[in-house]
């Protein structure tokens, strides 16, 4: 639930971009289906409100007024005014979750009966999806009985009509390589190491294996599906600093010419200005 959480805050922009939701797989029949109804037709007993059926509306209406539901008020108004509420729901047309408010009671976890856990992301923002999917499965996937292993589901794409699209396997799971030169990464933290130490230095990061080629001066790394946040040979660059460690960093020769910071005039008077229009 934490991982959830900080997954929803950050790189899902509060349920903006991304939504997830996980079920007790064994209380639900797949093929699973993803699709808009009317919002009054939705009707379903959600996770928080487990003694009667809701509409999409009146929960909503009900999160937007209820004190103890206000945790779930900031998400209300992302399909609130829509006409058609987004619903996923099993082969026995049971709604498992009302993306990205809530999930359904009928399917929700149970500390010590639920044994087989189905992960579901809805986006708008496909890449986005494919990185909070990966990091969901991947750290679930550590504490199944066989452990690291997870079982792949198809994506069916269908068009209006309702033929098929496109299908994808997901979760991808897949590695890519990242590369820095050897030069920048001791440039730019200071310290003087040879290919041997930085390539141990990334391993520790979860980057390995990593490799050296003499001919470029380049370190190559393996980056798993679980660090999505290296972008760029700068990230690298301070993963092996903080692998190094930051404390054993020898701080750089103090400038001769000792200078006070401020802000630029026009960023003073825009500051003032923005105080004087928000009050």
């Amino acid at each position: 639930i934490d991982l959830q959480d900080k997954l929803h805050q950050n790189i899902c922009r509060m349920r903006k971009l991304v939504a997830i939701g996980t079920h007790d797989l064994d209380v639900v029949e797949g093929p699973f289906q993803y699709d808009a109804q009317p919002r009054d037709e939705v009707s379903f007993v959600p996770l928080t409100e487990e003694d009667k059926e809701w509409t999409g509306k009146a929960l909503l209406d009900h999160y937007n007024t209820d004190p103890g539901c206000k945790h779930l008020k900031p998400y209300t108004k992302l399909i609130y005014d829509c006409p058609n509420y987004p619903v996923i729901s099993d082969a026995k047309g049971r709604v498992m979750s009302m993306p990205p408010i809530i999930n359904g009671a009928h399917s929700r976890i149970q500390k010590g009966k639920t044994t087989n856990v189905f992960i579901e992301c809805t986006a708008t923002d496909l890449t986005k999806a494919h990185i909070v999917l990966d990091t969901m499965v991947t750290m679930f996937s550590e504490y199944c009985s066989e452990k690291f292993s997870v079982e792949p589901v198809d994506v069916i794409y269908e068009t209006a009509d309702g033929g098929v699209e496109s299908t994808e396997t997901t979760p991808r799971l897949s590695s890519r390589m990242a590369e820095a030169q050897l030069t920048d990464i001791c440039s730019v933290i200071g310290v003087e190491l040879d290919a041997p130490t930085v390539c141990e230095l990334c391993t520790k990061m979860q980057l390995g294996p990593a490799s050296y080629d003499e001919a470029t001066g380049t370190i190559s790394v393996t980056v798993p599906p679980t660090r999505s946040d290296i972008l760029h040979a700068v990230d690298i660059i301070e993963d092996v600093a903080i692998a190094y460690g930051f404390n054993k960093l020898i701080p750089g020769e103090v400038p001769p010419t000792q200078t006070v910071g401020g802000p630029l005039p026009l960023n003073h008077f825009s500051d003032q200005l923005r105080d004087d229009v928000a009050r």
